[in-house]
């Protein structure tokens, strides 16, 4: 059984590794450079927000709804997940030698 990448030739794969390597770095730096400043922003805010919604619908009317307890499950998971995101990066530029 043979798969269609089989017969291609090892010279025209190196050539498009480096291709897409050469692409992708570009587009990897200036994302990297943008990404230092933001995430503190976005992460901060997120979890913010993330309280809000969860005390706006803990009220004990919205409660009555199974959707919204769906959300609320939603908010927390996306609030924990932010947090942690923080804390990693935060982690992990403090202590590169760890990560």
């Amino acid at each position: 059984m043979s798969g269609p990448c089989e017969d291609l030739d090892p010279a025209i794969i190196a050539q498009a590794k480096l291709y897409y390597f050469e692409l992708l770095n570009g587009l990897s730096e200036s994302y990297n450079t943008f990404h230092r400043f933001i995430y503190h922003f976005l992460c901060i805010i997120g979890v913010i927000a993330n309280i809000c919604f969860v005390v706006v619908l803990l009220r004990p009317t919205m409660r009555k709804n199974p959707f919204n307890l769906f959300l609320i499950a939603i908010a927390i998971c996306d609030m924990s997940l932010m947090a942690s995101y923080f804390m990693y990066k935060q982690a992990s530029t403090k202590f590169d030698y760890l990560f």
